[in-house]
């Protein structure tokens, strides 16, 4: 009896040492994000996710107000996940949606400061919008787009500092597509993007 307390002694030694050499080795492989990784990371990941977003919410109810009232909700949540990392998350959603002949574009401002003015213009045809706050949004309808057309926008708001102007013009077929202008800040690291999807 002796003996085998002997060898049952050693062998479990060698499972416990065993043991503590693999949690040691794998503790090693972990690897840590960095803010600044976690940053690009978000941010990489917002510029994929952005069209797979709108089409979700596009197919569980394909109307304006639907869309306004969920990518609002999208960007509060990335807002809030961007503030636990310590980071500024701005932008802005232009989103134009088919119905029938027609086109509606919306708006949505997610900038922390006021849209001053929006202009869209649809085939010479132009609709603006003036002072647009935080967290809200406003819808326009186009009437008889054609399949092919031309759309521009211009968009001027504050980054506290200076006004800031963007404006873009792209060829475009009668289809659910968004603009999407998204800017993050960590400490002096500053990336922005303009997307069309």
């Amino acid at each position: 009896m002796v003996k085998r307390k002997g060898q049952m002694f050693l062998v479990g030694a060698l499972i416990l040492c065993a043991a503590i050499a693999g949690a040691a080795i794998s503790t090693k492989a972990v690897s840590m994000t960095t803010p600044n990784n976690f940053a690009d990371d978000m941010f990489s990941n917002i510029e994929n996710e952005n069209r797979y977003v709108l089409n979700l919410i596009a197919k569980e109810n394909v109307t304006s107000k639907n869309i306004e009232h969920r990518m609002i909700e999208y960007m509060s949540f990335i807002d809030h996940m961007a503030l636990e990392r310590n980071i500024k998350y701005t932008g802005y959603f232009i989103i134009a949606l088919p119905i029938n002949d027609d086109l509606n574009v919306t708006i949505i401002n997610y900038n922390k400061a006021l849209i001053d003015s929006a202009d869209i213009i649809i085939d010479g045809t132009k609709k603006s919008v003036v002072f647009l706050p935080h967290k809200d949004s406003v819808t326009m309808t186009f009437d008889d787009v054609p399949d092919y057309m031309t759309f521009n926008y211009t968009v001027s708001y504050s980054d506290g500092i200076s006004l800031i102007t963007q404006t873009d013009e792209i060829n475009m077929t009668r289809r659910l597509f968004s603009a999407v202008n998204i800017r993050f800040k960590s400490g002096d690291n500053i990336r922005q993007s303009l997307l069309f999807n």
